[in-house]
């Protein structure tokens, strides 16, 4: 189950560093997303998240996944990223938000510079470094009518092909990779169920009428009502305590006041 979640935690990140061109404007759009692993011994093939990403052309983001659903420990995390980077992660379920910091300016240019570039196939990053180390350009296809590139990576331990469309910023919209390890087995599979261009609901950048907590506080609570283990629960505490001295410190340095 931890190897399960950490595969699923990496592929939030990855999502998170193919988002945005690094243009000054970016690509206004709503991408509707679902990932399936499949090939896992012993267990059925099942869908591991539904995502829908929101973009606006100031570059303010909104990331909403749904992991397991219908399964056992389904939940949503609808996660805002506003331009300066600031990150607030939200539980709707539960009334609950926890805020991160906003980026120095310097890292914000940084990290939008590093981005790749519709005009390197998405090879590529404004730096001029590579997208995801390994990969190269197979073609250019069409997804549900959307132009698309086609990105490879050959090789163990983890063969991938990757789809990913200039006309929004670079942003994967498919992908298919095999991960053979002696711990786990299988294939995970991202697949676009839709995509419309232009302005995204502004209710999906809402969050002002939410409870400010600790991401400890954010995360029992979420996984309690979501039917969590007692014993998974209590194993989490203890990881959470380092995450909450951490909220608190980046806090401080920021002077903002604790939440109420």
């Amino acid at each position: 189950m931890q190897s399960m979640r950490n595969l699923l935690f990496a592929a939030a990140i990855i999502s998170i560093a193919t988002s945005s061109a690094a243009a000054a404007d970016h690509p206004a759009f709503t991408l509707r997303l679902r990932e399936s692993l499949r090939s896992i011994p012993n267990q059925p093939d099942r869908v591991s998240q539904e995502i829908l990403i929101a973009q606006r052309t100031d570059g303010s983001r909104v990331e909403v996944r749904r992991m397991s659903p219908g399964q056992p420990g389904d939940h949503r995390i609808r996660t805002v990223i506003l331009p300066d980077m600031q990150h607030i992660k939200i539980a709707d379920a539960v009334g609950l938000k926890t805020t991160g910091v906003p980026w120095p300016p310097e890292n914000v240019t940084r990290y939008r510079k590093s981005r790749p570039t519709p005009e390197s196939d998405c090879l590529l990053t404004g730096l001029g470094g590579d997208n995801v180390l390994g990969y190269k350009v197979a073609g250019k296809e069409t997804i549900r009518g959307l132009a698309v590139i086609k990105l490879v990576r050959d090789g163990a331990p983890s063969p991938l092909q990757a789809w990913q469309a200039p006309a929004l910023g670079c942003e994967e919209v498919q992908r298919n990779a095999r991960f053979d390890n002696m711990i786990l087995s299988h294939t995970s599979d991202l697949e676009m169920v839709s995509y419309t261009l232009g302005d995204p609901d502004p209710a999906l950048f809402e969050f002002a009428s939410l409870r400010e907590a600790t991401p400890g506080v954010f995360y029992l609570t979420l996984f309690k009502a979501a039917g969590w283990p007692p014993g998974d629960l209590a194993k989490l505490a203890a990881q959470y305590k380092q995450m909450d001295e951490a909220y608190w410190k980046t806090r401080d340095a920021a002077g903002i006041r604790p939440p109420e």
